[in-house]
């Protein structure tokens, strides 16, 4: 039996993609950002399902906790992780099966008045033959708070991803970024022209380290 595929620079080395495929930081205290989201989100997930959210705390290793997120779910997310870093930022994930939407809950963050950073990193396995695997995609896109609109907010996009075609394109922002775009839109293959080291790269200009949450470092 063949051994399974592993990608040693993801987190978990890929293990539990796409639990991991995208991680959406945002910069507040785990358990003041906790207190916030279950004012503005939980209220929304008790309308829509008739079940109120529950805060519960779980110990172990960040697989462990990852773990604790199955099975993943094709609807409405049913479960959050909150993972607490170093730096004053918090780790957001949720069990969709694609994912975590990073750029709707990047969005959404911002608009509650907190920064944040939505990563994302995936191989490109999907195959229409089967209809199986994932959209390739090493993006940051960074959400920030628009302070002369009430609840706006504005976004920036950089990196690589597969369209539906299975092509790589870049990601295009409107406006040049608040952070360092180090896309190299002149090497030949459009999926090179942002790597994984770019990807850290961008991470790292504000502290965190996508592929090791626990450890993020210090400014």
């Amino acid at each position: 039996m063949a051994r399974p595929t592993t990608h040693d620079e993801l987190l978990l080395g890929g293990r539990l993609l796409p639990l991991t495929r995208t991680i959406v930081f945002v910069e507040r205290e785990a358990e003041a950002f906790v207190e916030m989201f279950m004012g503005w989100r939980g209220a929304r997930i008790t309308e829509r399902t008739g079940c109120a959210p529950v805060v519960s705390t779980i110990e172990g290793s960040l697989e462990d906790a990852l773990h604790a997120l199955l099975p993943v779910v094709t609807a409405m997310s049913s479960k959050y992780l909150v993972v607490p870093t170093v730096n004053g930022w918090s780790a957001f994930i949720e069990n969709l099966w694609t994912g975590t939407e990073g750029n709707l809950m990047a969005g959404a963050m911002a608009t509650h008045g907190m920064r944040a950073a939505s990563i994302s990193e995936a191989p490109h396995t999907y195959r229409a033959s089967t209809n199986l695997g994932w959209w390739g995609q090493r993006t940051v896109t960074v959400a920030v708070p628009d302070r002369d609109q009430p609840h706006g907010q504005s976004a920036w996009t950089v990196g690589v991803r597969t369209t539906d075609s299975g092509r790589w394109e870049v990601a295009e922002p409107a406006t040049a970024p608040p952070f360092p775009d180090p896309t190299e839109r002149s090497v030949r293959k459009v999926a090179d022209r942002f790597t994984h080291e770019h990807l850290l790269q961008v991470a790292a200009w504000f502290g965190l380290r996508p592929t090791d949450v626990s450890t993020t470092r210090e400014n």
